[in-house]
């Protein structure tokens, strides 16, 4: 029997430089523990999810590069290619393992390096 211990969602507010990989981590799981991880994605002109579901196949709604990948941990996480004003939103992860879930809440912005002159 699995007992699910809910938690209230951790929020952050981050800014990456533009053009940069980015790389969003919901949960501290390694993927053979996982359930199921949902992304579900608001930005200023479209919502779209992404999801893992162990055993099974995930879904991708944004079909825009966004992927969910693993790292060499075993840890997964949703990876932005090149990061634009497009990507700036609200990205929602709810992460359901054995034993509890994680929920984060990303508040994404996108900073533009100044450029020097000379």
């Amino acid at each position: 029997m699995f007992e699910a211990w809910s938690q209230d969602a951790v929020n952050k507010e981050t800014s990456f430089n533009l053009g940069t990989n980015v790389n969003l981590t919901c949960a501290n799981k390694m993927w053979a523990d996982i359930l199921y991880i949902i992304w579900e994605i608001n930005l200023k002109n479209r919502n779209c999810k992404i999801s893992f579901i162990n055993d099974s196949e995930g879904t991708d709604s944004c079909n825009d590069g966004k992927s969910l990948q693993k790292a060499s941990t075993g840890q997964l996480y949703l990876h932005i290619p090149k990061i634009s004003a497009d990507d700036v939103g609200v990205y929602k992860c709810e992460s359901v393992y054995f034993g509890g879930n994680e929920n984060h809440n990303f508040k994404v912005a996108v900073t533009v390096r100044a450029s020097s002159t000379t």
